[in-house]
């Protein structure tokens, strides 16, 4: 297996305050449902509430799926990305012993018409994936009405 790149997973200084972040989080065991129940669900929402409620996060959307969750955010800047998700997943895995991948993926989201497609594509995850025929119908998700 090929040497693993790390990304620093830090937000550069001259990104502005509040830009929004495409993030994904894997469960350390893929194919295997470990997200999509409701204790579970409730805890990824009500963890993503409390950061909120703290100031590290702004969540624009959110959909778990069986052994991922999809992310979008604004995240403090000093805090930073790494140290949130980080903590998130600790704080996650203690409640439900979730199991998660060293890691994760993110990526500045750098328009609006980009934020637009990427809310689209996080939306429509379950529909690819075979788990419900349209994105109403998944109920482990989270959109903000207020999306600013």
């Amino acid at each position: 297996m090929p040497d693993r790149k790390w990304l620093r997973h830090k937000i550069p200084t001259w990104v502005e305050p509040g830009a929004d972040w495409f993030v994904t989080l894997c469960c350390r065991h893929r194919g295997i449902n470990s997200l999509t129940n409701e204790a579970v669900h409730r805890a990824i929402i009500d963890a993503l509430r409390l950061y909120e409620s703290r100031g590290q996060l702004h969540v624009v959307c959110e959909v778990t799926m069986p052994d991922h969750v999809h992310l979008i955010a604004r995240f403090d800047q000093r805090r930073g990305i790494a140290g949130t998700i980080e903590s998130l997943k600790r704080f996650i895995a203690r409640k439900h012993g979730i199991a998660w991948q060293a890691g994760f993926f993110d990526h500045r989201i750098r328009s609006d018409k980009l934020l637009r497609e990427t809310i689209e594509y996080v939306r429509m995850n379950p529909v690819r994936a075979g788990l419900v025929k349209s994105p109403e119908e998944w109920r482990y998700r989270w959109k903000r009405q207020d999306n600013r």
